[in-house]
């Protein structure tokens, strides 16, 4: 009789401490991730291309929906940062909204900056990624994405030809 009392006694304090471990490892994993919508000159990505600024303008837009970015606003790149001495003088930020992927164990949190600058003859496109992987007790920031780069740089081109 002594015997099983002490047995579901055991039971019932794994079961707590298992209960209360659970639940520390879901609340330690539900910090929230606050990320800054400026992404500083790490790793940027730029192109030049030979068209009117406020073509390239809207076929950049037109890219970023295409490839399921959402603008959150845009700005002049002056509020951040120096502004670079450019002939025409036009220039334009594009910051975008935070896209999340959950896994079991982590997140990522993705976002894009676009600069674009008008030159004497043609308009730079400067793009800046930023991707966190967020774990429980750790964060991992990543600043290149090549194939991103390529295919934004690709579509504002076919969009340009159109």
């Amino acid at each position: 009789m002594l015997n099983y009392k002490t047995e579901k006694l055991g039971e019932e304090c794994l079961t707590k401490i298992f209960i209360l471990l659970f639940i520390f490892i879901i609340s330690v994993g539900c910090t929230r991730l606050q990320m800054t919508k400026y992404i500083q000159d790490r790793n940027p990505y730029k192109q030049e291309f030979y068209a009117s600024f406020d073509k390239v303008l809207e076929a950049t837009k037109a890219t970023l929906a295409h490839l399921g970015w959402s603008i959150a606003q845009t700005t002049d790149p002056a509020v951040y940062e120096q502004s670079r001495n450019h002939s025409d003088g036009q220039e334009i930020l594009i910051l975008t909204e935070t896209k999340q992927s959950s896994r079991i164990l982590y997140s990522r949190y993705y976002q894009l900056n676009v600069f674009l600058h008008a030159l004497k003859n043609a308009t730079e496109v400067e793009i800046r990624y930023s991707v966190v992987t967020s774990f429980p007790l750790k964060e991992f920031h990543g600043y290149r994405n090549n194939a991103l780069a390529r295919e934004i740089f690709k579509e504002i081109s076919s969009q340009l030809e159109k």
